[in-house]
């Protein structure tokens, strides 16, 4: 299971976004998401979106696997 999949498991209402291989995520309490990547050892950064001045959550290669299979022919 990847951590996208795990993350929508524990917060049905997370808002993802992505860019390459990066994963963005955004939930109205950061703090439960961010003790859900520590305790699960998940290396991420914060940021304030420049357009609406929220404060998100970067996962750098978080989203690898998904940007693998989309760029790879499987059969």
């Amino acid at each position: 299971m990847t951590i996208l999949e795990r993350l929508k498991k524990e917060f049905p209402d997370i808002v993802s976004d992505t860019y390459y291989s990066d994963l963005y995520l955004y939930h109205e309490n950061l703090q439960s998401v961010e003790n859900f990547l520590k305790a699960e050892n998940v290396y991420y950064t914060k940021f304030i979106s420049n357009i609406d001045h929220t404060m998100w959550i970067e996962i750098p290669f978080g989203y690898m696997d998904e940007f693998i299979d989309k760029k790879c022919k499987r059969s």
